[in-house]
């Protein structure tokens, strides 16, 4: 299969990588790895001690939505600047987006102005390896051709 000169933008709301077809590895190939923080494989997620329960679990719900809704948008901006930088040093055709439906709706609004978006796939593929992605990124560069 001929592969286009496409990269790929692959996130969800903690991380994300940009991969491009590589012709002399005869592969995907991941160039740039971004992360919202710190890189969240030098830090283990454990419960803090003395934490509390908010005895009001649906304002509490509410309250906890609406900071991750807040920091989804803020790293979409985050991850459209890098796009746009990406494609302004590479020479591509366009890009296309995969992410969780929560996080493509806020990406796609933030690359408005930036390289031309030639498809998205609401799917997280931040946990697949690259040598795993074909499946899903060939079906996203069929469905762009014309």
């Amino acid at each position: 299969m001929h592969h286009r000169n496409i990269a790929y933008l692959i996130a969800d709301s903690a991380g994300a990588r940009i991969v491009v077809w590589d012709r002399s590895m005869d592969a995907y190939h991941t160039l740039q790895t971004i992360h919202d923080g710190p890189d969240p494989s030098q830090f283990r997620h454990s419960p803090s001690p003395g934490l509390e329960r908010s005895s009001e679990p649906r304002r509490g719900m509410d309250d906890h939505d609406a900071v991750r809704k807040k920091v989804r948008a803020a790293f979409a901006v985050v991850l459209a600047e890098h796009v746009r930088q990406f494609a302004a040093a590479h020479p591509v055709e366009g890009f296309i987006i995969t992410a969780p439906s929560r996080m493509l709706g806020p990406l796609l609004a933030n690359l408005k102005n930036g390289p031309p978006i030639l498809g998205s796939l609401a799917k997280d593929l931040t946990g697949i390896a690259d040598h795993d992605l074909g499946q899903w990124l060939i079906k996203a560069e069929l469905h762009t051709s014309s």
